[in-house]
């Protein structure tokens, strides 16, 4: 029989620059900011951010929005989904033509690579985020739509459930669930006062999860730890 071994487990996160990542101040920032990446500054932004291939559940998510969009009762009410997201290989999704095939090509726009210091800009121009990925270890993206208060709605893979409290700080579904994700996505479209209580909470929890700095200096101080213990050794 093998012997057992036990041993003490820390996990370190990646840190979020919760300086950086922020909400917009007021109203007329995030105006700003949407008429700086060409969206409409009267109407209202879904956000993912991801590579845009398959496995990032992208096919999922327009099916899902598709559930929603044409039933908006006003201009201002309208929302688009905006994608975000590195090419990668050969096998990439052509997203505005799969757009198109799902029927929401005039509710979507996609603003392909983004420069890193874009980033903070277009979530504080956004009014929730959505990844609906297959698979996922923690994504930055999502931790970085928390920290700017956003409500986000993701599927409970990877380490999305350590950080997102269900139904407090954010809404986790199973991955490819359209019936699921279409309900969860709803709830942030039709319900302000649910969107706006899990932003405040998502940012919190983002705080709370700590920043790159001293996730850095937690990390250091184990391997000076591990390095220690290797020398008595």
């Amino acid at each position: 029989m093998p012997r057992r071994v036990h041993r003490k487990v820390s996990v370190v996160y990646n840190g979020i620059n919760t300086e950086d990542f922020h909400p917009p101040t007021n109203l007329d920032e995030k105006i700003t900011a949407k008429e700086s990446f060409g969206l409409p500054s009267n109407g209202k932004v879904l956000l993912c951010i991801a590579t845009p291939i398959v496995e990032k559940g992208w096919l999922e998510l327009f099916a899902a929005f598709a559930r929603l969009v044409g039933e908006s009762g006003s201009e201002e009410d309208e929302w688009t989904l905006v994608g975000v997201g590195a090419p990668r290989d050969a096998d990439d999704l052509d997203l505005t033509a799969r757009a198109t095939r799902s029927g929401i090509a005039g509710r979507f726009r996609w603003l392909g690579t983004l420069a890193p210091e874009q980033v903070p800009r277009l979530l504080r121009a956004s009014d929730a985020f959505v990844l609906a990925s297959h698979d996922e270890g923690l994504s930055n993206a999502v931790l970085e739509a928390m920290a700017t208060g956003l409500p986000v709605v993701a599927t409970d893979v990877g380490g999305h459930s350590e950080v997102i409290v269900d139904g407090r700080s954010g809404l986790l579904v199973p991955p490819r669930d359209v019936d699921r994700l279409a309900q969860a996505l709803e709830q942030v479209v039709r319900e302000p006062e649910i969107s706006r209580r899990l932003g405040e909470q998502a940012r919190s929890r983002a705080i709370a999860h700590g920043d790159e700095e001293e996730n850095a200096e937690v990390l250091l101080a184990y391997l000076h730890e591990v390095a220690e213990r290797a020398a008595a050794a």
